[in-house]
């Protein structure tokens, strides 16, 4: 791969001639990516905290022509993209075996008082982080005890539009004052890393912890506060 020339140096850049000006990489991580002359995007700074780490994985999962790339040796940024389904963006491959780590459930303390409330909040969340090229599209469904949230994302860039596929959550009180939700994937993040940072935004949202499905059999499965 050729890296952007005005790529900063370190291990993530932009393909150079792979960009469609979809403005992605600008609503995940604005101080990380710029423009040049022509509306090819670049990695202006590398990552230099977890929050920064945290907004260049977003932009990395957002870039549908995967312009985004790796190219370190770090174990860690090897297991969250092997977990994330990105390990494609990587130009080398890791020295040793790295297993998928898929917390796809996460429970948290909340101040909502009704799973419609909970749900209104996360779409609202959505809708706050939507530009003129990326916008999310909505519907539920209830049971006696659950809801039901899909959603999905559209990309468009000039003539080039994407409409992903329908993320399903399922989102159910634990107790009158936690909530377990949980995302549909077995093999991949999927809409984790969304979910992790409306959670932390939110103040009515307090006190995650991430898990594995076999959380859902087995209570003794152990809890993390980061799901990768």
């Amino acid at each position: 791969m050729t890296a952007h020339p005005l790529n900063a140096e370190g291990d993530f850049y932009v393909e150079h001639g792979c960009c469609t000006a979809c403005d992605m990489p600008m609503r995940s991580a604005p101080s990380l990516f710029a423009y040049d002359e022509t509306s090819h995007c670049f990695v202006k700074r590398q990552p230099s905290t977890q929050t920064e780490c945290d907004m260049m994985f977003e932009a990395i999962r957002g870039a549908e022509l995967r312009c985004i790339r790796y190219r370190g040796r770090d174990i860690d940024w090897y297991r969250r993209l092997v977990s994330s389904g990105d390990f494609d963006v990587c130009d080398y491959p890791p020295n040793e075996p790295v297993e998928p780590r898929i917390r796809s459930i996460v429970e948290c303390d909340t101040k909502y008082e009704s799973l419609d409330a909970l749900a209104d909040a996360f779409e609202q969340y959505l809708k706050s982080t939507e530009t003129d090229h990326f916008y999310f599209d909505f519907k539920r469904s209830e049971s006696s005890d659950s809801l039901l949230h899909f959603h999905r994302c559209s990309v468009t860039a000039g003539s080039y539009r994407h409409v992903g596929a329908f993320e399903e959550i399922a989102i159910k009180f634990v107790d009158d004052k936690r909530v377990r939700i949980v995302h549909q994937h077995d093999m991949a993040l999927g809409p984790t890393p969304i979910i992790a940072k409306w959670i932390i935004s939110d103040d009515k949202m307090h006190s995650p912890m991430w898990f594995t499905r076999e959380r859902e059999t087995r209570p003794d499965v152990p809890g993390f506060d980061h799901p990768w």
